[in-house]
Order: C-alpha cells, then sequence, then structure tokens
C-alpha cells in the first residue's frame, strides 16, 4: 500500500491535524496507509506546543536576537527516517510509493526532509511553508506540488519574514522555481485561473518530473478546502495532493 506522512503544523496535534486536513480519512479510502506522527514540544515566545526542528534549513541565516525561541533540538530528521524504516517493516508499504505532506513549520520539515535525500520520497506535498528555510545540500528533489496563500500573515508568499521576524526566507514562485530547476524543468510555466481565487502555476518539466504552485489569493495561512476559517473552497488540497501521488511512483 503507498504511504503518505502528514506533519502537522507548530502547536497542532495528530487529532486536530487529522481534523482539519481530512488526509487520513479522505487517504485510507483510497488505500493509502496515512500516519500523522507529532513532533518534540518545543516553546516559541510565550507559546508551547509540537515543533518539528528545521533549525538546519536556516543554520546561517541570522537570528533576531529578540525572537525568543527556544527550539526543541530533537532529531526529526533521523526520527523520520526511522518512523518511515519501521513501518516498511511492519506494514506492507510500496517502496516505490511513499510521500510526504504537511502543514505550516510541517510543510517546512517535509521540504527539509526532501533537502537530505531527494530520492527517499516519490513525492512531496508542502502546505503554507516549502519556503521555511533558507538552504537545500540536495542536488535534486522529487515531484511536487505546493498550496500557498498570497495574503499569508505567517510565511509570506512574496519571502522574507517568516512569523513576523526577517529570516530572509525566499518568495513561493522563487523556491518553486529552484525545486523545479533541480528536477531539469525550463524556467517555463503556464498559469491557470481556477476559479475567482486561486492560480494554478505549472512548470515545463521533463517526464517523471514536476513543480506546481496553487496560489491561493488572499488567502490566509490555512489549509485549502479545510473548515478552518479563511480557507478557500474552491480547491480542496487534501484531494489534490492524493490525485497527486496517485500518478507519482519513485523512477516513473
Amino acid at each position: 500500500m503507498p504511504l503518505v506522512l502528514d506533519l502537522p503544523g507548530f502547536g497542532s496535534t495528530s487529532e486536530s491535524q487529522d481534523e482539519s486536513t481530512q488526509m487520513a480519512s479522505k487517504g485510507t479510502e483510497r488505500g493509502y496507509i496515512v500516519v500523522t506522527p507529532e513532533a518534540s514540544l518545543a516553546t516559541v515566545g510565550t507559546r508551547t506546543g509540537p515543533m518539528w526542528n528545521v533549525v538546519g534549513a536556516f543554520s546561517d541565516a541570522p537570528v533576531d536576537p529578540d525572537a525568543d525561541v527556544d527550539l526543541s533540538q530533537s532529531n526529526d530528521i533521523g526520527f523520520l527516517d526511522a518512523l518511515v524504516d519501521h513501518l516498511e517493516e511492519t506494514m506492507c508499504v510500496d517502496t516505490d510509493r511513499e510521500y510526504i505532506t504537511g502543514m505550516s513549520v510541517g510543510a517546512g520539515m517535509a521540504t527539509w526532509m526532501i533537502c537530505q535525500d531527494g530520492t527517499r520520497f516519490a513525492a512531496a506535498a508542502p502546505v503554507a511553508g516549502l519556503t521555511q528555510g533558507l538552504f537545500c545540500p540536495a542536488d535534486t528533489v522529487p515531484p511536487f506540488i505546493t498550496f500557498h496563500g498570497d495574503a499569508d500573515s505567517q510565511v509570506d508568499y512574496t519571502g522574507g519574514t517568516l512569523s513576523g521576524f526577517d529570516l530572509g526566507i525566499p518568495a513561493v514562485e522563487e523556491r518553486a522555481a529552484d525545486f523545479a530547476e533541480r528536477q531539469g524543468c525550463t524556467a517555463d510555466t503556464t498559469e491557470t485561473p481556477i476559479g475567482d481565487d486561486v492560480v494554478h502555476i505549472v512548470w515545463d518539466c521533463p517526464d517523471g518530473a514536476t513543480a506546481e504552485v496553487y496560489k491561493i489569493l488572499g488567502g490566509e495561512h490555512v489549509w485549502p478546502g479545510s473548515e478552518r476559517g479563511g480557507a478557500t473552497q474552491t480547491v480542496d488540497a487534501s484531494s489534490l495532493i492524493l490525485d497527486f501521488f496517485d500518478g507519482v511512483s519513485r523512477g516513473s
């Protein structure tokens, strides 16, 4: 069976992620094994909650001394790698069809994972977090789609700020173009409006490569299609992600 890891954002539990994205229920209906792992606790400002450790993605970034961030030093790359190994050993996993998605810093962690090994996952689908990091050491990345609101106040679509701190993160389309190039795609894109508030941006890629951005016009920091306030209903991110995963396998 194909496998999907769905990584929650900061402060979100496995249960709240499943409720918000419906990825577990929708994926199970399609025959996927869907696993929603939960991060270790960390404190950011006055908030404490589950938080993926993506510090390495910002290792050379200037840090605001007033940011007041105390991130867990947990080895989340090792944890997620070990989790996938365990699932492969104990369940009937199709190792050519392993995928990763996530919301916010969960999307950042999903991106950081494919930047460690561009071949472990057959495809990725970060939501509102493709740009949470400055560095990607992998020479190649797998096919990906991403969803991001251009009015996201937490992860600025045009780059620069993350949660109000100027960390110099790239713009969404800049990062997507970089990841497209690593797959051998050209710089040419096709933009297709969907309804009144979504633009689908697709890079010109060779067979076996995919780079797509769903730009939510006026969209906030929320999973498209969810019942959370401010979420567009024009597209359902979970269904589109599963549609995308359906058509991609490692080496295809």
